[in-house]
């Protein structure tokens, strides 16, 4: 495994950045929604996901003993799976479904991205996946976001 350089610490330090200033506009709506459970729910999920974001960091780093888990186990995973797609169409539309369904896709795919890091080779191939992985990072807690912002209107 691969040290991480002063850029790829930059990287993975602004994809948990993003994270905060994601989940103080999250708390912002969810204030004026009384506290929706499903807005509750995925408060939450941006938490987890940028903990783990710090533990995968520490992890690379040393730090830590820690071993990632897969998608459907971290703690973002739970929250995620625990909610009915169904529920969300019938309650919301359509629309906020496809963007549930897509944030799924996304975090699926920044797992994947977590475990070609850690089973990388090259260094250059290494710091390009972390460029990756807190790129997605950044779409899983946008879309969060978007979707909030959309049952905030509902």
């Amino acid at each position: 495994m691969f040290s991480l350089d002063r850029d790829a610490l930059y990287r993975l330090d602004a994809a948990v950045k993003y994270c905060e200033n994601v989940l103080s506009k999250l708390n912002s709506i969810k204030e004026q929604l009384n506290n929706d459970s499903l807005l509750n729910k995925l408060v939450e999920g941006v938490r987890m996901h940028e903990l783990y974001i710090l533990n995968f960091k520490k992890f690379l780093n040393n730090e830590i003993d820690w071993i990632p888990p897969k998608y459907t186990q971290c703690n973002f995973g739970k929250i995620y799976y625990s909610i009915d797609k169904n529920y969300i169409a019938k309650t919301y539309g359509e629309a906020a479904a496809s963007m549930f369904e897509r944030i799924g896709n996304i975090h699926m795919s920044f797992h994947e991205t977590a475990e070609e890091c850690l089973k990388c080779k090259n260094n250059q191939e290494f710091k390009m996946l972390i460029v990756e992985l807190a790129s997605k990072s950044s779409m899983l807690v946008d879309m969060a976001l978007r979707l909030s912002a959309m049952l905030s209107r509902n």
